[in-house]
């Protein structure tokens, strides 16, 4: 991701708020991961904006998108690292462009270099979900495989985060797993009775 390596420096700020990217993520997840993710943009650009540099513009619009949806963010526990940030991005451009296998490559890479962010591994498991439904969309159906190890291990490690189990129950649902996204439905009921994902 060319756009933001050379213009973030590994000292961000992130929040959580009030943002949409129009992913399926849920809306409190999305909120925190965008606003979180934007608002390190927006602190971290140190280069100045020319018109020579387009990488600078994009940079800049992207920030600037995010952070006037923002309203009302609330601080984030801990900035996402460099590393982290890049591959989020690339991975959140990679699911806009309907490149999935992309998105999940750029998502693992994001969890892998912060593997206490929930809000990454939510990201990654609807980015299989998105892979998944591009792999029905191609093929006929056939036997169920099980959860991918990424779902495994972060249900294992947060079973009581909600956008986590919404998540889980899109990508069971993508593989046509009707009764494993019925359990995911009733433990995100039973986790946050009023939650409700991205429109």
């Amino acid at each position: 991701m060319l756009i933001a390596t050379s213009q973030l420096s590994p000292s961000t700020t992130g929040t959580a708020g009030a943002c949409s990217s129009g992913f399926s993520l849920s809306q409190r997840a999305e909120d925190r991961a965008a606003c979180r993710i934007g608002r390190s943009v927006a602190v971290s650009i140190s280069a100045p904006v020319t018109p020579s540099s387009p990488a600078s513009w994009l940079a800049v619009l992207v920030a600037i998108s995010v952070l006037v949806s923002c309203a009302g963010a609330r601080p984030h526990s801990a900035p996402l690292p460099r590393a982290a940030l890049v591959h989020f991005l690339a991975g959140t451009v990679a699911l806009h462009r309907e490149e999935p296998a992309l998105a999940v490559a750029e998502l693992r890479a994001a969890a892998a270099a912060s593997p206490d962010d929930p809000e990454l591994a939510v990201a990654l498991v609807l980015a299989l979900a998105a892979q998944q439904r591009a792999a029905a969309a191609e093929s006929s159906a056939g036997a169920l495989a099980p959860d991918p190890p990424e779902l495994t291990a972060a249900l294992a490690r947060w079973p009581r985060h909600a956008a986590l189990w919404h998540a889980a129950g899109e990508l069971r649902l993508a593989r046509a797993d009707l009764p494993g996204a019925e359990r995911a439905s009733s433990r995100l009921a039973a986790r946050e009775p009023s939650f409700e994902p991205a429109a």
